[in-house]
């Protein structure tokens, strides 16, 4: 399977880029050229994206409005090249970020209350904030510990392997637990049917681990 660096399996690109999101994810990388950046970064990002991708991130967007997943794609990568060094391990911190100031704008309070259980079984209603034609679906397997698995069209490897693990610890840490670990352990750039992750977190102050099988790319 043909892999590139940050989209992953070319087999898929087409169908990942034929995806729409909404305009919170554009606005969020404006924040995050403009807080972690700085003027230097947003020019070098600029300077990399086609005239569509540059058009969608200094034009006027709404919200809740869907734009082409395709460019914000293309905004992704500018940043992971020019902002991250290449580094493409970065965009974990990245989704993180992203995930706490989307999540601390409207969700906090209700999710700051839940337990992680249930926080994680509202990832689909959360990613609707996001995605039109993807979503995410949790299935508990106990108290401290729990798979979510991607549903819908699929994501582009920085983001299945990166920048989702970043969000969900976000969920996690918002719902007040300690002792995360994400991992994402099934992914479709590597042949599997779907984008799948574990997730463990302590209870009661106790850090409790199950087995999740292998790793991606172990």
């Amino acid at each position: 399977m043909t892999n590139d660096a940050i989209f992953g399996a070319a087999a898929r690109i087409e169908e990942m880029r034929n995806n729409q999101v909404k305009g919170n994810l554009v606005l969020s990388r404006r924040w995050f050229l403009a807080e972690r950046g700085g003027p230097e970064a947003v020019n070098r990002v600029t300077s990399k994206l086609a005239p569509a991708a540059l058009e969608l991130l200094e034009r006027t967007v709404m919200p809740f409005a869907w734009y082409p997943f395709g460019l914000l794609m293309d905004i992704d990568a500018a940043i992971a090249s020019e902002v991250m060094g290449g580094n493409v391990t970065r965009m974990r911190d990245f989704g993180h970020d992203l995930g706490m100031r989307d999540i601390e704008g409207v969700y906090r309070v209700f999710l700051s209350v839940a337990s992680p259980v249930f926080a994680l079984s509202k990832v689909s209603a959360l990613g609707s904030l996001y995605f039109r034609e993807s979503t995410l679906a949790f299935i508990s397997t106990g108290r401290v510990q729990g798979e979510v698995e991607l549903v819908g069209r699929s994501m582009p490897l920085y983001m299945c392997q990166y920048g989702i693990v970043g969000w969900l610890t976000a969920v996690l840490e918002v719902a007040k637990a300690t002792g995360i670990e994400v991992v994402h352990t099934s992914c479709v750039h590597e042949g599997a049917f779907r984008c799948r992750w574990h997730c463990d977190w302590a209870f009661s102050g106790r850090t409790v681990r199950s087995p999740s099988g292998p790793r991606f790319g172990s």
